[in-house]
């Protein structure tokens, strides 16, 4: 399924909901900001 989506961690700020992607590699990737970005187009509550 191309448009779903998974997000480890959602958490609750004074300003709204934060996006969080827990990994484990040593080197950043740019893709590991893929779905927070996505999700944070989708609910404007929700920061990357």
């Amino acid at each position: 399924m191309k448009d779903c989506f998974e997000c480890d961690l959602l958490y609750e700020t004074p300003a709204g909901l934060a996006s969080i992607e827990i990994k484990s590699g040593r080197t950043i990737a740019s893709d590991w900001f893929d779905t927070p970005r996505r999700l944070a187009g989708m609910l404007p509550q929700v920061t990357a």
